[in-house]
């Protein structure tokens, strides 16, 4: 379970480069991201990374699904799509908290198998945040593990449906 004191500014999600946005990861850390900003209505989003050469972020394409999933959340979400690795999100990150010194108590989501790389990332380039992994966010249960696993094994048509279903659950 993961306790915050006070109110968050900043919710960063991390998602890596791969050939689908929408993975098992992915889709745990925007329902972890979407119940954080219920809880936090005055913090802003962002989905940070997951660049490809050829096609939209992944980032960005979960922001598109976030808008379409979470209408009322939809102005706090913004995209950092140009990373392509956890290191150069951390460095997005750290842009973005230096252009925008309003927004200090801030907290990455990422898995729990990342979570120590992301630490120490965060601390060598001098970035002040919480780290989460969405696992202890969610505090899954079987039901909704297996939810993510009829996704991934389904269809296209068949994929909208269940994600859709799932984020319900899930947040």
């Amino acid at each position: 379970t993961v306790l915050i004191h006070s109110p968050l500014q900043g919710i960063f999600i991390l998602f890596h480069r791969g050939r689908s946005p929408i993975t098992y990861d992915s889709i745990l850390r925007t329902a972890a991201g979407a119940r954080l900003a219920q809880q936090h209505q005055n913090a802003v989003v962002c989905f940070v990374g997951g660049r490809t050469l050829r096609r939209i972020s992944g980032a960005e394409r979960l922001k598109q699904y976030w808008i379409r999933t979470f209408p009322r959340l939809r102005n706090q979400v913004r995209v950092l799509g140009s990373s392509w690795n956890t290191a150069t999100n951390v460095l997005d990150i750290r842009r973005l908290l230096a252009y925008n010194p309003h927004i200090s108590n801030v907290i990455i989501v990422t898995n729990a198998y990342h979570l120590p790389r992301a630490r120490l990332l965060l601390y060598r380039l001098g970035v002040r945040a919480e780290v989460a992994a969405a696992e202890s966010i969610l505090e899954q249960d079987a039901t909704q593990r297996e939810e993510v696993r009829k996704y991934v094994k389904s269809t296209p048509y068949k994929r909208k449906m269940i994600l859709e279903k799932l984020l319900r659950v899930l947040v």
